[in-house]
């Protein structure tokens, strides 16, 4: 066996060599739960944009149904996401979903309202709601396997919970 100090010495270069896999998965995080949390917190001002039916009641409502459906499609996004992730590793099923989700929310972002191009604003709104949906399911579990994949086996249940602490953050940032 080895002797302590060399125990000691190789769990630290392991936990170096995880802190980039650990940075990148917590941000990623509070981005995506983060942008989750916005659209929650601003479905009334979304609801009147995108769905004006002269009732803010139901325009509120039309945006919460669209709200509804990213997380509808969230476990679609997991078993996706995960098949990328087994095929062709952790990091690329992370990259498509980190891609997929800050595309939907550049492109949600710049999305002209229903004044602007008529029905066609509801439509693009929930297709681009949709595929956030499908990035974040993969995106939270992926990034906690990524994470306590890259992390020395004494340190994988923290790295799991920061992970996790990261998507609290992007909420709590949100609201």
């Amino acid at each position: 066996g080895g002797s302590p100090a060399a125990a000691a010495a190789g769990s630290a270069e392991a936990l170096a060599g995880a802190r980039p896999a650990m940075v990148a998965s917590v941000v990623g995080n509070i981005l995506e739960w983060f942008d989750f949390g916005i659209f929650a917190f601003l479905s009334p001002q979304i609801g009147v944009l995108f769905f004006p039916a002269g009732d803010r009641f139901v325009s509120t409502l039309n945006a919460y149904v669209v709200f509804g459906g990213g997380f509808i499609f969230r476990p679609l996004g997991g078993v996706l996401l995960a098949h990328i992730g087994d095929v062709y590793g952790r990091k690329a099923a992370l990259l498509v979903s980190v891609s997929g989700m800050a595309g939907a929310t550049a492109a949600m972002g710049c999305l002209p309202t229903y004044e602007d191009i008529g029905p066609l604003a509801p439509v693009l709104l929930c297709v681009l709601r949709l595929i956030q949906g499908l990035s974040v399911g993969g995106e939270l579990v992926g990034s906690i396997v990524f994470a306590v994949e890259s992390m020395p086996p004494e340190r994988q249940v923290l790295g799991g919970a920061i992970c996790m602490a990261g998507a609290i953050a992007g909420l709590t940032l949100g609201a």
